[in-house]
């Protein structure tokens, strides 16, 4: 039903069109499929169709397997009190992983924000060592580890530990990725 939809739509108004499908083959098993196609048109007339099938079955389980990992990644990180977190050291950007939003005292959806946000939500006494830390990782390409009290959305304040490992690209640093830790 989606196929001839998409085939009367490219027909009726040139669209191009991408439906991904399964079938299922002469001896019983079953394939996920993606069809692209597109309209060619002479004199203001579809004449025809050109286009591929392609097989995506290994994409898909691929798919499913990596939905299973960051569900059983964040199901760990919500029983152990944990996150993890990567921040780009050319930008200063911060990806965060749900629990380690949820740690940093952000909603777990805001999984993306930048070190100078971070460093706003630890108590003012602890910001001169994290950033310490955080430079001496960056220019000696090395991990390091520090314990900060990180301001909650209510206003309080609890302990976590930092820790970070530097990565470098090229023999620079590119990237720090760490775990922060309810402690």
């Amino acid at each position: 039903v989606r196929m001839e939809a998409a085939t009367q739509r490219a027909v009726e108004k040139g669209e191009d069109h991408e439906l991904e499908f399964r079938v299922i083959l002469p001896d019983g098993t079953m394939r996920w499929c993606r069809s692209h196609g597109r309209m060619e048109f002479e004199n203001g007339r579809a004449v025809r169709m050109v286009g591929a099938i392609t097989d995506i079955s290994k994409e898909k389980v691929l798919l499913d397997e990596l939905q299973e990992s960051a569900e059983r990644l964040e199901l760990a990180e919500e029983a152990a009190g944990f996150g993890i977190w990567e921040m780009d050291t050319s930008s200063n950007g911060v990806m965060l992983s749900a629990g380690a939003a949820r740690i940093t005292g952000l909603p777990p959806a805001a999984t993306q924000t930048t070190s100078d946000e971070l460093q706003q939500r630890i108590h003012p006494d602890d910001r001169l060592r994290s950033e310490e830390a955080t430079n001496k990782a960056i220019e000696r390409g090395e991990g390091f580890q520090t314990e900060n009290r990180v301001r909650l959305e209510d206003g309080s304040y609890r302990w976590r530990r930092m820790l970070g490992r530097m990565k470098q690209l090229e023999g620079q640093p590119a990237r720090i990725i760490g775990a922060i830790i309810d402690i």
